[in-house]
């Protein structure tokens, strides 16, 4: 890839309706040094991503890591990402 083509890719990312996608996820890894766990259906069914010198085990132990989920179709908009939580534990009464 030239650099042309990467500043055309950047502005059609900052500029359009198109979505990011891995390298978007790689970079944001990196850029905020954390992992990031993409859960997904199929093979593998979690793709980690994880900053450069890091230590993956500590990082996702202590709840630093992000955690996604990767859908191929939905809603008709093909390929999508959505943010997931852990589910919320009921307050004792």
């Amino acid at each position: 890839m030239t650099m042309a083509d990467f500043q055309k890719y950047c502005a059609t990312i900052r500029d359009t309706g198109a979505w990011g996608g891995e390298p978007e996820i790689l970079a944001l890894s990196r850029a905020y040094n954390v992992p990031i766990h993409v859960v997904q259906r199929g093979t593998p069914s979690i793709v980690v991503h994880s900053p450069q010198h890091s230590d993956i085990q500590a990082s996702s132990s202590n709840g630093r890591a992000v955690r996604i989920s990767y859908h191929r179709r939905m809603y008709g908009l093909g390929e999508h990402y959505n943010s997931l939580w852990p589910k919320a534990r009921p307050v004792p009464v």
